[in-house]
Formats: C-alpha cells, sequence, structure tokens
C-alpha cells in the first residue's frame, strides 16, 4: 500500500546542540526538559557541559515522579510533603494524577498532599516538595513541570506538558533566555494530526478499511525493579493519537463526541523504539482491502502469538500467566458437548459460541468485547467450564466477541507486552460493539444470537482496564471521556438494568459482592488500589460494596433484564498478577451465576 504521508523529524537533543546561541551561553547554567529517557538526557548533559555550559536535562513527562526516580535517596526521610500546582485551564486533579504511582511508591513514607492554586497567565508552574527525616531536619526542593495551553484539532484550548530551555548566569542567577517548544514527540502527534484534519475524507463511513500510523521515535519508557512498566511515552503516543483520531472522526461525521457508534475504520497506531531520528508513514488502505500484519515492510517477520499462552484443556487455564491465543480459545471451545454456532467479523474471522439447554434461569457470559482486556477472555472460558459442570445449567459463551480487535492485540502485544494497546479495543469498523447501529451486524450477531436463542435476562460481560496510568499528554494528559478511569481502582463492578429488574439487580449485586470480597486475596488488593486511587484523585467517587467499588445504573435499552460489567485492572499485566485476574473474573462467574440461582429460588 503506497505511503500517504512520509516525514523526518530532527531529535529534539540534536537541534539543541546544533543551536548557534550555544556559545553565547559559556559559563552559564542551563536548564532542559524533553520527553527522552534518562540514559539520553545524561548524553545530552554530558555533550553540554563539555562545551562548557553547566546543564542539567530533565523529563518534560511526569517531572516529579522523575524526580523521585533519579534524584533522591529516601532511606532516612519519613514525611514527604508535595504542594502540586492547580490550574484553572486544567482538571483541578490534573497535577495529582500525574504525580501517580507516588502513592504506592512511597507507602511507607508520611505522604501529604496540598493544592496549591496558581493564576490562569501563569505559566512557570512547579511542585514545591519538603522533606523530612527521622532528625526532623527539613529540605524544599521545586520541581518544574513545563506546560503550555495549545488549541487541539477542534481549536479546544489544553494546557499539556512541553520542552523548555532555560539559562541562567552562573553567578547572579538572573535568566538570559527562557522559551518553550515543543520537543521532538510533541512534533510527531502534531504532524500527524494536522495531515489527518487536512485529508478530503468523504462523508460516508468507513472512511477506510486501515489508517496504519507508523512511528519510529527513540521512547523513555521507566519500569521498578520488578519490571513492571511505570510510564512509556511510546504508550502515551499511541493512546493520545488515537483517541485523538477518534475524535477527530466524531467531529467530522457530525456525531457527539465519545460516539462509540462511529465505525471509521481501523486506527493503527504502531509507535516503535528509534534511535537516530523520528520517522512517520501513514497508510490507507481503502475500504475493502485485504490487510496485512504489522511487521509491513519490516526484515524480521512479527510473530503475532509471541508470548501468547495456549492450552491443551481447561486445567491448563488456572495456572495461566499470560493472554490466550485465539486459536487455543477456538481449541477449547471444540471440547464443550454444546452446540457450536459461528458468525463471521468485519475482517471475514469465525466467532464462535456455544449454547447449551438447561432448565435453569439462563445465563449469557462473553468476554473479549474490548479486546486489549484479556483476564476476560480466560474467564471467560474457565467460567463457561465451570457452567458446563452444572446440571441443568442453561447458558451460552462467547469467549472472544472482537476476533479482529484481538488480532490486533496479539501483534501488539508481540511488540509491547505491557502497554495498554486501546487501538485494539474496537473492531475492524472501528466502533464498539455493543453500539453498533445497524447492519450488517458481523460480530454483534454472535451476542445477539446469544441473547435470542436463550432467551436469557442475566448478561455477564468480563472486562479490564488500565493497570497503570492512562496519560494522553498531547492534548491535556487526562483521557478527555475515561477520566475515572485513568488509574487503577482494584476490581471494579458495573450493574445495568431495566426498570423492572430494580429491586433484584441490588438485591443480587449485593449477595455477590458479599461473596466476591472473599476471594483469597482480593480484599488487600482492592484495599491498597482504592487507597492509591483516592490520593491520587482526591477521593473515591463510586459506591463501595463490601470493598468493592460499584457503579449501579438504569438502562432500559439493554436487550436482558441485569447486565453484570467486570472491570479487572488487567491490561499490561502479566505473571501471577495476570493469573490473579483471571482467577478473580472466573470465580465471580460462579458467585453471580449461583446467586442469580438463588434469588429466581427464593421469588
Amino acid at each position: 500500500m503506497p505511503v500517504q504521508f512520509d516525514k523526518t523529524l530532527e531529535l529534539s537533543s540534536t537541534s539543541l546542540l546544533a543551536d548557534p546561541n550555544l556559545a553565547a551561553w559559556t559559563g552559564c547554567k542551563l536548564e532542559v526538559w524533553i520527553f527522552d529517557d534518562l540514559p539520553s538526557r545524561q548524553a545530552l548533559k554530558a555533550a553540554l557541559n563539555s562545551r562548557g555550559i553547566k546543564a542539567e536535562v530533565y523529563s518534560a513527562y511526569k517531572p516529579l515522579l522523575h524526580f523521585f526516580l533519579e534524584n533522591q535517596s529516601l532511606q532516612d526521610i519519613v514525611r514527604i510533603e508535595i504542594h502540586y500546582p492547580v490550574h484553572p485551564a486544567a482538571d483541578r486533579k490534573r497535577f495529582l494524577l500525574e504525580a501517580y504511582p507516588l502513592a504506592r511508591m512511597l507507602r511507607d513514607k508520611e505522604l501529604v498532599w496540598i493544592a496549591n492554586e496558581v493564576q490562569a497567565s501563569q505559566e512557570h508552574l512547579q511542585y514545591l516538595v519538603n522533606l523530612t527525616d527521622r532528625l526532623g531536619h527539613s529540605t524544599r526542593h521545586v520541581i518544574d513541570a513545563p506546560n503550555q495551553i495549545f488549541s487541539d484539532h477542534f481549536d479546544q484550548k489544553s494546557l499539556c506538558p512541553t520542552g523548555l530551555l532555560r539559562v541562567t548566569h552562573r553567578e547572579t542567577g538572573d535568566v538570559i533566555h527562557r522559551a518553550f517548544f515543543q520537543t521532538d514527540i510533541q512534533q510527531a502527534y502534531h504532524q500527524v494530526m494536522q495531515w489527518i484534519t487536512a485529508h478530503p475524507w468523504g462523508h460516508t463511513e468507513p472512511y477506510f478499511e486501515r489508517m496504519l500510523i507508523r512511528i519510529d521515535i527513540p521512547g523513555a519508557e521507566r519500569f521498578d525493579p520488578e519490571g513492571t512498566i511505570l510510564s512509556s511515552t511510546l504508550e502515551a503516543l499511541h493512546e493520545d493519537l488515537y483517541f485523538s483520531i477518534l475524535e477527530f472522526f466524531q467531529h467530522h461525521s457530525g456525531r457527539p463526541s465519545g460516539d462509540r457508534g462511529l465505525q471509521p475504520g481501523q486506527i493503527v497506531p504502531d509507535i516503535r523504539m528509534g534511535s537516530e531520528r523520528v520517522r512517520i508513514q501513514i497508510r490507507l488502505y481503502p475500504v475493502g482491502d485485504a490487510l496485512p500484519g504489522l511487521n509491513i515492510d519490516q526484515d524480521n517477520e512479527l510473530n503475532p502469538e509471541a508470548g501468547f499462552a495456549c492450552a491443551e484443556d481447561f486445567a491448563d487455564l488456572q495456572t495461566m500467566t499470560r493472554p490466550i491465543r485465539a486459536t487455543a480459545v477456538e481449541h477449547l471451545l471444540g471440547k464443550f458437548d454444546a452446540k457450536v454456532f459461528e458468525s463471521t467479523s468485519r475482517q471475514a474471522r469465525p466467532v464462535k459460541s456455544i449454547v447449551r439447554a438447561g432448565s435453569r434461569p439462563a445465563i449469557v457470559l462473553t468476554g473479549g468485547q474490548h479486546a486489549n482486556e484479556p483476564s476476560g477472555v480466560v474467564g471467560a472460558l474457565r467460567g463457561g467450564h465451570w457452567l458446563a459442570s452444572v446440571p441443568d445449567a442453561h447458558f451460552a459463551l462467547v469467549p472472544i466477541e472482537n476476533p479482529d480487535g484481538y488480532q490486533l492485540y496479539q501483534e501488539y502485544f508481540a511488540l509491547h507486552a505491557q502497554h495498554m494497546h486501546h487501538a485494539a479495543r474496537y473492531t475492524g469498523l472501528g466502533d464498539d460493539l455493543e453500539y453498533r447501529e445497524h447492519a450488517p451486524w458481523y460480530e454483534r450477531s454472535a451476542r445477539m444470537h446469544a441473547v435470542d436463542v436463550t432467551g436469557a435476562q442475566l448478561h455477564l460481560s468480563l472486562h479490564g482496564y488500565p493497570a497503570h496510568e492512562w496519560t494522553r499528554p498531547f492534548s491535556g494528559y487526562v483521557p478527555r471521556g475515561f477520566e475515572l478511569w485513568s488509574i487503577p481502582k482494584g476490581f471494579f463492578l458495573i450493574v445495568r438494568y431495566q426498570s423492572a429488574f430494580k429491586k433484584l439487580a441490588c438485591a443480587w449485586l449485593e449477595k455477590i459482592t458479599a461473596q466476591i470480597a472473599l476471594i483469597p486475596g482480593l480484599s488487600a488488593f482492592n484495599a491498597e488500589q482504592l487507597k492509591v486511587y483516592a490520593a491520587h484523585a482526591g477521593g473515591v467517587p463510586f459506591e463501595i460494596h463490601h470493598g468493592i467499588a460499584c457503579l449501579l445504573m438504569q438502562n432500559d435499552s439493554q436487550p436482558t433484564g441485569v447486565k453484570l460489567v467486570t472491570e479487572f485492572p488487567d491490561e499490561s499485566v502479566l505473571g501471577d498478577a495476570f493469573q490473579f485476574a483471571q482467577q478473580v473474573q472466573t470465580e465471580t462467574v460462579r458467585i453471580a451465576c449461583e446467586a442469580w440461582w438463588q434469588l429466581h429460588e427464593s421469588a
């Protein structure tokens, strides 16, 4: 497929070292904020120092987190007081959220957060940190958080982290030069969005079969001592581009912001670690085109099942520590003593489901609606296997509702195993299959058939959400429309009900949360996550039932009387954490089904 857009950008560090003003700053102190990783920033610092310039190079992305990661020995510190800025052009909790996950990293310290109101015109935003040691001695630190107000593709203004260069006289401390600048990663984001907004798209959905945005860029990724990801600018660029492009097409199509029925086509940011320069390429595959894998034009073939687990039998699922292969799911479905149904996705992949008749109240169990939420797929398979062991259980099972998204997720996983991969969330048409508005129904027909053939009034839909911070730093930092999901808050339940089922739904939720709270390890897990969430979000704006955050809401448009959406923070988790996630999903299926049957027996 011909490249529609091809652009090479110079690195921020290269541009700075070529700045003719450097000679005039010899003997001065130079401070610069960029989005590079620590080795790259140290290399730039060394290059500047070699020219007689005393330099410090900081991270423009999450500067407070990097301050603690890179500069402080906290062994003797007992109290940390952090004054975070509150800017009228941003969410009041923006900079408190940006400090995540310090509340978890510093949990053995007394940690105090204090909001510091600033004026709208004040561009010099800062965190003020007071550290107190065991002897009562205190030190004060100022951490700059460079931000500018940018206008996005809708002319909506957002306060965003940005590059900053500040030069001061070494002896007097006077500021000689101070200027914001767009770093290489910011330029990459804006170059793509400028092309998107200028392209003649027409007015018929879908606008393309796939839009592939390949960007090679020196990213900054940080991991904790156990190897778990703390932050990634590669992931942040993926997330911001994907949702910004969705927002553009919602606006272009005349739909309201956040409309999930939009079918633009499959939007695929492919962000990879580069080195010398930033390279941007955009390919458009017209509607109806066959789609290649993400290894396009690469010398080394990408194995989309790399790192994914296989399973020969259901017993293998109990110890699974990674997402499961789609081929393994199909293999296990064939082992059920039940009728198999098959529909077809937009990209012609099979959507397999099973139905088994019984005398108990019917239940529909689904996973993989959002294909980057992998614990629900394993939980649905294990939950379905348990249902099959219950005499007279009447149920339908669709373990992967969105196989096109799941295929893309497997390819992404082979590149970045710990990223969230929200571009694999929706279908090949680019919509959320639950919100599909009209035929052809493609993958949604599996769920529709399951509800229709069983007559079920209970739908268990297993989901996940980010296990680490979800950011959009190039459009305001906090993800628009998903603010409540920007940091994890433990295992979370959403119950939606038709008005006639309200009383039953409330009683059922109380019953199941009391039992789910007894799942080994879950109570402590939720308590820790809710504590950290409250510290960085300024509170917990949800009902808490037996230590589980819940949302209960009426929805008379849904086809079943009651629907449970489970939400485990599983996006990016591996190893024991993934095993725990799918175990909780499985146990929740069992608890929910048994409680549903018991309430009907006692009615």
